[in-house]
């Protein structure tokens, strides 16, 4: 009898792995095997976020930038307010810069310079992106611990707020910096401490940081000139 890790459920069916961030992002290895995520919520809700984060502005940018195909072996398109990119194959992106005197995507040795100048989302997307993150989190706990702490009560709250059963006020940090790294790895470092769980995701090279558990405001850590702060509620 197995426990699905976010809605708790015993009686759904487990006859699929669950990629803990999505394979369209390359992908390959951070994967919970069947058994642990019920059918209903991998072909459902979490299915609905990852395409949340897939689209998510510097994700979809990191993802034409890296030449990362989708699940269908197609390469995605991206259209920004001042230059559009489209990958053509491997190592080939076309980007198409519609203010000259604007280039924010540097060339570097390993990677794209990049700076984010912050244009905030609205109170649902800003949500629908945390529970997304959240995901993340709760299954990497899983894939580092296992079960004795990916199911500890402490955690049911977000496992509601993941599936959408329960609205929760939180916010999280996005680095404005860093560069757009040429792997296709998701790298997570975690710490524990009495009310909170808190995260450090890396994806490509975008840093964001946000408290598993929704119980810590990060705007008292929040440095303007490093990061751009994220609030719902």
């Amino acid at each position: 009898m197995h426990n699905c890790l976010y809605c708790l459920s015993a009686n759904n069916s487990f006859s699929s792995v669950e990629h803990i961030y999505p394979e369209s992002m390359g992908n390959k290895d951070a994967i919970l095997e069947r058994g642990v995520v019920c059918d209903k919520c991998n072909n459902g809700v979490l299915s609905e976020l990852d395409n949340e984060l897939i689209n998510f502005m510097p994700i979809a940018l990191a993802r034409s930038l890296n030449s990362i195909p989708n699940k269908e072996g197609k390469y995605p398109a991206v259209k920004l307010a001042n230059v559009h990119l489209k990958t053509k194959r491997p190592r080939y992106v076309i980007m198409d810069f519609m203010s000259k005197s604007r280039k924010d995507f540097i060339p570097q040795e390993k990677g794209f310079k990049f700076t984010a100048h912050g244009n905030k989302m609205d109170n649902d997307r800003t949500k629908i992106l945390a529970r997304s993150l959240c995901k993340i989190g709760l299954g990497m706990l899983h894939f580092t611990h296992g079960a004795v702490v990916s199911l500890n009560s402490r955690y049911d709250k977000i496992r509601r707020f993941i599936v959408g059963e329960e609205n929760l006020s939180g916010s999280y940090l996005i680095r404005k910096s860093g560069i757009i790294e040429k792997i296709r790895e998701v790298e997570t470092f975690h710490w524990f401490f009495e009310k909170s769980t808190l995260f450090i995701c890396t994806i490509y090279g975008i840093r964001i940081a946000f408290d598993l558990e929704m119980n810590i405001n990060l705007r008292a850590y929040h440095n303007e000139n490093d990061c751009i702060y994220y609030e719902f509620n």
